[in-house]
């Protein structure tokens, strides 16, 4: 309020983990707390296990993009009526949201099942070939018509024509036993292979990619979204580039500065030092970075 005294233009966002008030208002509160609130261990996992912390910081992350959004939107309403505004953003609120297409059919009445799809039979994760811990594949089949896609891209005709699966309620009530029908084929492929025919078919489903499955995808590197970039000190890294993708404001992803890399320069501008001055600044340890480089990184000094 002092701040707005002096500019009532000031937009003032302000995150916290569970809000500025109610009961919650003082604790403490991390990623996974946030996510434990929200709900989102609650539908991870098997069906007869533990709730599953997921594995991305979407509460974190989550709540920072909403806040983004949120000063965007309070920068326009800026400039339409010059202004500004207070925002706040709870954690567990900014997370619940994710939740919303997983909740809405059980809202209020009785706990999300773990692992269940309101979409209907078949959907879901089927093992592949290769056993490992992530040879699996994730399938959604929504649609009748998709159905009928699945049972051709599996070779599998005859599936269409079984009394259990005839329509999307006994495909429901006979789930299990669905289930097992598609694991026969996922598990003749691997989990790669297995997306390529379904997807070329016109069914939803995707492997599970690992990190290395994510870094190697010949998608995401033809996308460009994967890049190696030339490190002074590591050599090449590879990094994510932005999601978002701009025609007129493209950034080009570089290497990050070196720690101190700047020092020199912005001593000889500030301080006038010259190169004497500054060598000797770094052999007695004054601007020298404690952490260890290959080779130092030779900077001119500014007169």
């Amino acid at each position: 309020e002092e701040m707005r005294k002096r500019n009532p233009a000031i937009i003032y966002g302000r995150l916290k983990g569970f809000g500025l008030d109610g009961p919650y208002a003082n604790y403490k509160c991390f990623d996974p707390l946030a996510q434990a609130a929200a709900g989102t261990f609650s539908v991870t996992g098997t069906a007869d296990g533990p709730p599953v912390k997921p594995g991305p910081t979407m509460s974190d992350t989550g709540t920072g993009m909403q806040m983004a959004l949120a000063i965007t939107a309070a920068w326009v309403q800026k400039l339409r009526t010059g202004e500004g505004q207070f925002i706040e953003i709870s954690m567990q609120e900014a997370t619940t949201m994710f939740m919303r297409t997983t909740g809405v059919v059980y809202w209020a009445e009785e706990p999300v099942p773990r692992q269940v799809h309101k979409a209907g039979a078949p959907s879901g994760m089927y093992p592949c070939k290769g056993g490992g811990p992530n040879d699996y594949l994730y399938m959604l089949v929504s649609t009748t018509r998709m159905w009928d896609q699945l049972c051709v891209a599996m070779g599998r005709d005859d599936l269409l024509t079984d009394p259990r699966f005839e329509t999307p309620k006994l495909r429901n009530e006979n789930q299990a036993e669905l289930d097992a029908e598609i694991a026969r084929w996922t598990l003749q492929h691997d989990k790669h292979e297995a997306m390529r025919i379904l997807c070329e078919g016109g069914v939803a489903a995707s492997a599970i990619f690992d990190t290395m499955d994510v870094f190697n995808d010949p998608h995401l590197n033809a996308r460009g979204f994967i890049e190696r970039v030339e490190h002074p000190t590591e050599g090449e890294v590879v990094l994510m580039k932005s999601p978002i993708r701009m025609s007129k404001s493209e950034v080009p992803l570089a290497a990050p500065p070196l720690l101190g890399g700047s020092t020199n320069e912005v001593l000889g501008e500030l301080l006038h030092l010259d190169a004497d001055q500054l060598n000797e600044l770094w052999e007695s340890g004054v601007t020298r970075p404690t952490l260890k480089r290959k080779q130092p990184v030779k900077q001119e000094a500014h007169a």
